[in-house]
């Protein structure tokens, strides 16, 4: 090798000093690729964490065992090799032509999958040696071997040794350089995959299984991939409908809240929820005892003061008849009051309908004070359908919209209904934000409807893309997420 040469590759002329003359015998034939040299290779490997000194770790170890001049190692790259380490620290920087001819040369070999020695030795196969020849003419190097790197049927690299010059790479110098590499070539592969990212991996493992599929397999998913993605653009353009799905219960259309009209103690009690009433029916009693009392007293005395009131008039006492007319009036106003809270002891349903709130079994005889729920009644056919709609479909809602309800009670069954009124204030709910929409249903409602059934209820938002259906929530939420980062 010239001496330009070898300054060009970072090598000084006293480079051929280096050799020791106890390693004349491996200028002829290296050692076997036994099990400690290899094992002395991965460590010298295993010693860095990043592929670029692992791999020039391994070409700097692998110069000093097998007592030659230099060793370049590649890797394949998108189906061509590509040189990443130089043996003794050699750096890549300003080598890039003839790290490309190292390259061809790699290529070379993997594509005839097998070693390639040049100059050829006479006892060796023949092959192409192109690539080799226009390297070593045209650098100056000496004898190469090329050793490919494979595991099992996969392609993972390849090994270049360079010798002195006239030291031809014979038989069995490749054979046991073969069996080297086919060790180191796993290892190699590991290491590769670890500087690989995500994506890398994930396509270098589709592109084994891809060549692991048989012929006609090939074939077929060549002729099918195109038709099935033409399929899936056309039914992402296809326009499906867009239903808003909402949590629903059942509520009264109207509902009356009957309450203690005065302070007392509950007496008895006639129904609870779930028990259907007509009007006029009695509900429940308040404790009349001291009122009765009380109307017996205000009786007495309206009786005494028209007593006076015939006896003034008797006498002809005009002041004495004033008197006890305007307190015989006074009596009886105290009477209709008391009469009008005996009636309000009495509680009533003011219409036929259902009990949906109230179970007072349990407090008879409890105090109760004015203005207290006693019982909450709607009309028991007199529907209406709460809808709670997430706030992220609240801009698509509006008065109008038809849709359907299920409810768990009945999920056979499928129940029309438009929405009459959108509320415009949300509501918290379970972590989230809610609107309410009222709908009516468009058929009577059935017997087995009762108030605080609850259900789910699909509205009818239009016709949309299919693929808009199956990726706005992301669309929207990386929206926000871009906002809220960028702004």
């Amino acid at each position: 090798m010239h001496d330009s040469e070898s300054h060009f590759f970072g090598l000084g002329p006293s480079m051929d000093m280096r050799l020791a003359p106890e390693l004349a015998l491996h200028q002829t034939a290296p050692q076997p690729a036994r099990g400690p040299l290899a094992l002395q290779m991965m460590q010298a490997a295993l010693a860095h964490e990043r592929l670029p000194q692992a791999a020039a770790g391994l070409c700097t170890a692998l110069a000093q065992e097998l007592a030659v001049p230099r060793v370049f190692l590649g890797v394949v790259q998108r189906r061509f090799c590509r040189v990443v380490a130089l043996s003794h620290g050699t750096p890549l920087q300003g080598l890039q032509p003839v790290l490309r001819e190292l390259a061809l040369a790699m290529d070379e070999s993997l594509d005839q999958g097998a070693h390639v020695a040049y100059p050829q030795h006479p006892d060796d196969h023949p092959r192409v040696v192109r690539a080799h020849a226009a390297l070593v003419q045209k650098h100056g190097l000496g004898p190469l071997l090329t050793v490919p790197l494979f595991e099992q049927t996969r392609s993972v690299g390849a090994l270049v040794f360079e010798r002195q010059p006239g030291q031809l790479f014979d038989a069995a110098w490749a054979h046991q350089a073969q069996q080297l590499a086919s060790a180191l070539a796993p290892l190699l592969r590991l290491l590769i995959e670890r500087e690989q990212g995500l994506l890398q991996r994930s396509a270098a493992l589709l592109s084994r299984r891809w060549q692991g599929l048989p012929q006609a397999h090939q074939r077929v998913w060549r002729l099918g991939l195109p038709v099935l993605l033409v399929a899936s653009v056309a039914a992402g353009f296809s326009r499906w409908t867009h239903d808003i799905a909402a949590p629903t219960r059942l509520e009264g259309r109207v509902q009356r809240a009957l309450v203690v009209p005065m302070d007392g103690y509950l007496k008895s009690v006639h129904v609870r929820a779930g028990d259907t009433v007509i009007a006029g029916q009695l509900l429940a009693e308040l404790v009349d005892d001291e009122l009765r009392l009380e109307l017996r007293r205000r009786q007495t005395e309206v009786a005494q003061h028209e007593s006076a009131f015939g006896d003034a008039m008797a006498r002809q006492d005009r002041a004495a008849l004033v008197q006890a007319e305007a307190r015989a009036a006074e009596a009886r106003a105290q009477l209709g009051l008391i009469e009008a809270q005996l009636t309000r002891t009495r509680i009533t349903a003011p219409f036929d309908g259902l009990v949906i709130h109230g179970d007072l079994q349990q407090q008879l005889a409890a105090p109760m004070r004015r203005g207290e729920l006693l019982f909450t009644l709607t009309p028991s056919r007199e529907l209406r359908v709460i809808l709670q709609v997430d706030e992220r479909d609240s801009a698509q809602l509006k008065p109008g919209m038809q849709g359907a309800v299920s409810f768990s009670a009945l999920p056979e069954r499928r129940f029309e209904l438009v929405v009459d009124k959108v509320s415009p204030v949300a509501r918290a709910e379970e972590g989230r934000n809610t609107f309410e929409a009222e709908a009516r249903l468009l058929a009577p409602a059935p017997e087995l409807m009762r108030p605080g059934m609850q259900g789910l209820a699909q509205l009818d938002a239009g016709q949309q893309p299919l693929a808009w259906l199956l990726t706005h929530r992301w669309l929207d939420w990386l929206r926000l997420q871009w906002w809220y980062w960028m702004a």
